[in-house]
Formats: structure tokens, sequence, C-alpha cells
């Protein structure tokens, strides 16, 4: 099924074609230079963590994966331990490298994708501090209304609400489905179309962790995605994903630039 809009981007291009084109740079970069000629992928999903290595032509010539376990405390309630990620990982790219039958030498680059909003709360050496919230939790349905009455009319809220990005709120009486169904794309109010917040995005996880976790909360250094975490766990950095931040935390970049740039004056 074609999700169309969904992947669209300001820029023109959708998320995966910016990836793909920016790995087949990486790819060309070490070729020309005679350097490593293959490219590791890794996927962590809902259920286990895959690895593929691709070589120069696209071709899978490895691939190896991991499963790691989601608990449900309560329902509607679903969590997982970040180590599993970390460990998952491992095994998965050692046994995509077994299976290429090549040394990790000759990979040039790794490309990684992660569940989204997948939340960390944890100390700045990666350290967590509680299990992840998955992206499938829908404990803060209520701080997602929280938000969307405080916030009413905030372009940042506006973000992901471009009626092609408009997003199912998890805090109604609908059931709070909580992420991009067709269905949900939009609600209207007279003849505006306009968006709801989801109790899947980052900034109702964060709530809901300060006002029923609140000594965690404060112990907490960071509280990042479980990309940002990985990351953290293969550069020790801690580099947040541009689309995360655009659709998922409401960061309206064009703003945030522009508010840099008055402060550097």
């Amino acid at each position: 099924r074609t999700r169309g809009s969904r992947w669209q981007t300001r820029g023109g291009l959708d998320v995966r074609a910016r990836r793909s084109i920016f790995l087949f740079f990486c790819f060309v970069h070490h070729a020309i230079a005679g350097g490593p000629s293959l490219i590791m992928s890794v996927d962590v999903g809902t259920e286990s963590t895959r690895a593929a290595v691709f070589d120069r032509d696209g071709r899978i010539v490895g691939k190896g994966s991991a499963l790691h376990a989601t608990t449900h405390p309560q329902a509607g309630w679903a969590e997982q331990d970040a180590s599993d990620w970390w460990s998952g990982m491992g095994i998965a790219v050692r046994q995509a490298l077994a299976d290429a039958k090549c040394d990790r030498s000759a990979v040039g680059a790794l490309c990684l994708a992660t569940t989204s909003c997948t939340v960390v709360a944890c100390k700045r050496d990666g350290t967590p501090l509680r299990p992840a919230l998955l992206w499938m939790d829908a404990r803060s349905a209520e701080q997602a209304a929280k938000i969307a009455a405080a916030g009413a009319g905030d372009t940042a809220l506006a973000v992901n609400g471009d009626v092609d990005l408009a997003v199912k709120s998890g805090g109604d009486a609908t059931g709070g489905r909580g992420s991009n169904t067709d269905s949900g794309h939009r609600q209207s109010t007279g003849d505006a179309p306009v968006a709801t917040l989801s109790a899947e995005w980052m900034l109702p996880k964060a709530l809901w962790l300060k006002e029923r976790e609140p000594a965690l909360f404060e112990e907490a250094e960071l509280i990042c995605e479980c990309q940002d975490w990985l990351n953290f766990k293969c550069t020790g950095r801690y580099v947040a994903n541009a689309c995360n931040m655009a659709t998922r935390w409401h960061c309206n970049g064009e703003a945030a630039c522009a508010h840099t740039a008055r402060l550097a004056v």
C-alpha cells in the first residue's frame, strides 16, 4: 500500500528517498576512494532487530536478526528494555557479517532505523532509568489532550498538523488509536481541518513521565528516542533525527533556525 503524502516532506523528497540517496553517496565515496564497498542496514522494529549487508548493486548479501520482548504492565501500556536493542543489534550485525562471509572492515557505512516514538529516560552516559515507552504505548492520552488544549494555535503543534500529516488523537472517545491511520488523517471544525495530538508522540510521553514519575523525571538527564539512544551507543554522541523532531516532537525547523539566527545577531 502506498503511504503517499505520509512520507512527504516540504523539500519534495520523502524520508526513505533521502536516506537512500545519502547511503548511495556514502557508498560512492568509499568505492571511489578504494575503501569499503558494502553497507550495513539495521532496523530496530517492534518485535525484533534486523540487519542486512548490501553490495554495490543494492543486493542483500547477508542478513541476521534477534528477537526482543515487549511487556504490558497495564492495558494500553507497552514497554521494552533498551539493553535488549543494543545486545540484539550486536547479534543481528554479527549474523549478517557471517552470512555475507565478510569482515567488518568491508563495511563502509551503517544506516539505522528504529520505531518512533519509543521514549527512553536515561542518564547522560546512556544508563536507562526505566523501561522504554514503546511507540504503541497509549498511557499518555490524557497528556496529549492537555497539550493540544494548552497549545491551541501554537505553530509548533501545527508542524504535523498539515492536512496530509494530521494524526488521530489518543485521547478521544473513539478508542485512541494514536497512529497514522488513514481514517484518522483529519478532523474538522466547520470548514477548517485541524490536527489532534497523538499519545504516540514524544511530548505526551515526556509529560506523562513528569506528572506520574516526577522523581525519575528529575533524575533523568535525557529523554530521547530509541534511535537517539542507539546513535549514542554506536558513536558516543546524541544525535536527534530531523524527521522525528518535525513530525513527532512538533519542532518547526524553519522557526527554530530563524530564532537561532536572531540570537546570533
